[in-house]
């Protein structure tokens, strides 16, 4: 499998009788089953449900969910990311044919006492046997988990099955096969080129032989001068490698290696054919090497040096990290200037030359890293400094030279001029762990006063019996000030929501995740939208909005409206954002997708619903990232994303912070799209106008496409001023012309049977361009003020004027208030 596994003492398996429980069946209707090891094992393990819940909780520091496996096709639930990474692994593995997670308990007695552990992973091989994995790091194997493994490892030897206890997955690997995996769906699926790797590179051959035949793209093939293959030679040792110049000379029995060659440095020393060389220099494709036994110097292609026998890095030349500028530049100038002094010294003692000699400088003979060894070059140095008036010992010299190349040079600085001053003053230290103590209890209460917190303080300090001196309140203006400092940002004598909702959040992240691609990461969220819309039943209140957003590009992939979101419009949400988003009528042509900067010419090809769509991007979920909402935990969306291939990721409960990007994207919905919009009612309300409600003209099928086309002009191109204020201004009309008439078109807003054209409606004192949106006949901005009808009569709107949206011979759409 390509993963190392640890050592672990095998107890005897006749000491024990193992016996299995796992889950029959899948989701309510799945049964418990019981049976010995001996007589259970032969069940497909590889087809069962967990037999564990994955949790999820705030604070926890790893992540549970779920990753589509394309051997399987189905949903596989991991634990942690160092699960999943193995669950990668197992999929791309030729010899595994399926596998499950948590597939089953292991129970045996120890000393009339039960016991029991659930293997992480199981996988069914190609030869039938069975593969069992435990997945945890070295650094977090306890004794108790060591007994636990060999026990497992006891128990599968017994039947036949393969045991591995791996931990991290090396970090290169895990991230191309990460990256690989988003291409290995079925919907990426071109057989005429599958067909042709596959012929191409049915026998080991290298790049150029399989770019010859047809593998790549003609528009993206090869250069002719192919860097020469890496191959494993039959007649070499492990690990050494013989140069095959085509890959064609001895592929027939030599497979290729992918693996990456070692980077050299200037300073390490490598070892050649049994003798260790120094790195004295290094070109875009060759390296300078020193032999130190003759002091012979020889230039080798970086090619031929990686594929030579018995090549490998001996030693790595020590790099101290570089010092942030910004950091030196808040330090006292002679501080700095007394550090680079001794970085000088310490340089000339590590390289032979000290960092301001020029090229070609050569060493002192006290200080050539190629005859004198380290302690030899740190002694003369000592020796140099003291003839200098700078008496320093060896054992100092040597704990700043390591102090430089684990810290660079702000290792050398001064700790006493960086360390930062201490924010509680000199209050006894017992004061400010219980005024600590006082303001976390703060967090779920009501808000009070300080005197009430110091009435607490008071209660803490009493109840402690350290058999140390009274504690010394401090006066109460020394107090306040400790207060103040000790809840700053906390909110502790502010608002109680604002505490309680900053208090969730974690010390400090854990790490980051970087998306690569558009779809490999993606957001989904769902929140009332701040527009109020005229429902089917005549009656007015908010809808809710679900939307998608991707991080990569930071595009709304797809949004959708709902009286109330369920799990089946979460799932449609999925399915719009792999389909393009068609041209409606009365989008202006500058909304095509062949108008944009997306590669049109290319993805038509792919997809010929591209030929007639808007400028949004189609992007393909890989990883959706949701919060712990109903809609998002049920079997529904889950089945969608089984379906269609997507990872499935849950944030931690009660931690929006998780997923920040979708949840700070709302505040943008308000400020870009909702309020510009008719009926929009503020974000809460104390932002709420009188009568905010009766401005309500919308239904939500028409807000629905009024949104679809922001997203395409004012969100995915708001960086395109033309486009993005086109939409601005005919919105803004929407939102002031009389009568509460709406409608939007390629010219502007349609009011009954006219069309404001917003290209000439600058606000002058005649008003903006109007006329008639079925005859075309202009109307005078003042005659629509007092009600006046087109003149020509003939289109006049029928007798009343609470009529329904319809759409005119000229395609324009009419929306009238009902």
């Amino acid at each position: 499998m390509g993963s190392a596994s640890s050592a672990v003492a095998v107890e005897p398996s006749s000491a024990f009788e193992f016996g299995l429980c796992y889950l029959e069946g899948n989701g309510s209707g799945a049964r418990e089953c019981r049976a010995l090891l001996a007589a259970g094992w032969g069940t497909r393990f590889e087809d069962v449900a967990p037999v564990r819940r994955f949790p999820s909780f705030q604070g926890q520091r790893n992540f549970p969910g779920t990753w589509w496996a394309a051997t399987s096709g189905e949903l596989i639930g991991f634990e942690s990311w160092l699960e999943r990474d193995r669950i990668m692994l197992l999929d791309f593995s030729s010899q595994v044919t399926a596998f499950s997670s948590q597939p089953f308990w292991l129970t045996w007695l120890d000393e009339d006492r039960p016991r029991r552990h659930a293997p992480d992973l199981f996988a069914r091989l190609s030869d039938g046997t069975g593969l069992v994995i435990d997945v945890r790091p070295d650094n977090r194997i306890s004794p108790k988990d060591a007994e636990t493994f060999a026990l497992t490892a006891a128990a599968c030897e017994s039947v036949g099955w393969r045991y591995e206890r791996v931990g991290e997955v090396a970090t290169v690997l895990a991230a191309n096969v990460r990256w690989l995996a988003g291409y290995r769906h079925p919907r990426c699926m071109n057989l005429p080129i599958a067909s042709e790797l596959l012929r191409a590179f049915s026998t080991p051959a290298g790049v150029a032989p399989g770019d010859r035949a047809g593998a790549r793209r003609p528009d993206r093939r090869a250069a002719d001068v192919v860097p020469p293959v890496v191959v494993r030679g039959a007649d070499h040792r492990s690990g050494d490698c013989a140069v095959v110049g085509d890959g064609s000379r001895g592929a027939a029995h030599c497979p290729m290696s992918v693996s990456r060659p070692p980077e050299l440095r200037i300073g390490d020393r490598i070892r050649l054919g049994g003798t260790e060389h120094t790195v004295l220099g290094l070109t875009g494709t060759a390296v300078r090497l020193l032999d130190p036994s003759d002091g012979a110097e020889a230039s080798v292609m970086l090619t031929e040096l990686f594929a030579a026998p018995g090549f490998s890095l001996a030693t790595r030349a020590a790099v101290a990290p570089l010092a942030s500028q910004q950091l030196l530049e808040g330090l006292p100038a002679e501080t700095v200037e007394q550090a680079r002094w001794w970085e000088d010294h310490i340089v000339e003692v590590l390289t032979g030359v000290p960092p301001q000699a020029g090229p070609g400088a050569v060493a002192r003979p006290e200080y050539d890293p190629l005859i004198r060894t380290l302690r030899q070059r740190e002694t003369a140095k000592a020796a140099e400094l003291e003839t200098l008036g700078r008496t320093v010992t060896l054992r100092t010299f040597q704990r700043l030279r390591y102090r430089y190349e684990t810290g660079g040079l702000l290792g050398l600085i001064d700790g006493r001029t960086t360390r930062p001053p201490s924010v509680t003053g000199r209050v006894d230290e017992r004061v400010v762990d219980a005024v600590r103590q006082a303001v976390r209890e703060q967090t779920q209460a009501s808000t009070g006063t300080v005197d009430r917190l110091r009435r607490r303080v008071e209660q803490i300090l009493a109840g402690q019996d350290d058999g140390q001196d009274p504690v010394v309140m401090p006066s109460r203006a020394t107090f306040y000030r400790l207060v103040q400092r000790v809840s700053a940002g906390k909110h502790t004598f502010g608002s109680a929501r604002s505490r309680r909702s900053l208090a969730k959040q974690p010390d400090g992240p854990f790490g980051t995740v970087v998306a690569l691609r558009p779809g490999e990461w993606m957001r989904i969220d769902s929140t009332p939208l701040n527009v109020r819309v005229v429902l089917d039943n005549g009656m007015v209140d908010r809808v809710e909005l679900t939307w998608l957003i991707d991080m990569a590009t930071r595009t709304i992939s797809a949004a959708v409206l709902r009286p109330s979101t369920k799990s089946v419009d979460a799932a449609l949400l999925l399915a719009r954002s792999l389909t393009p988003e068609p041209m409606r009528p009365g989008w202006s042509e500058a909304l095509r997708m062949s108008r944009s900067v997306l590669p049109h010419r290319r993805l038509t090809a792919i997809d010929e619903r591209l030929e007639h769509a808007a400028a949004r991007p189609v992007i393909v979920p890989e990883t959706v990232v949701c919060d712990h909402g109903m809609v998002y935990m049920s079997q529904t969306f889950r089945n969608a994303c089984r379906a269609m291939g997507i990872n499935f990721q849950p944030s931690h409960e009660g931690s929006p912070w998780e997923k920040g990007s979708v949840e700070t994207s709302f505040s943008g919905l308000d400020t870009l799209f909702a309020q510009h919009v008719a009926g929009y009612v503020g974000n809460s309300v104390e932002n709420r106008g009188r009568g905010a409600e009766k401005t309500a003209v919308w239904s939500m099928i028409e807000l629905q496409e009024l949104l679809d086309e922001w997203i395409v002009v004012g969100f995915t191109d708001r960086r395109s001023l033309n486009t993005s204020s086109e939409l601005r201004r005919f919105i803004d009309y929407m939102s002031a012309t009389p009568d509460g008439c709406r409608a939007a078109s390629p010219v502007g807003v349609v009011l009954r049977c006219r069309a404001i054209d917003v290209e000439a409606a600058d606000g002058g004192p005649e008003g903006p361009a109007i006329g008639c949106g079925m005859c075309g006949q202009s109307i005078d901005w003042m005659g629509l003020r007092s009600g006046a009808s087109c003149p020509s009569r003939s289109c006049q709107p029928p007798g009343s004027t609470r009529w329904a949206s319809s759409c005119s011979r000229s395609g324009r759409v009419r929306l009238a208030k009902r």
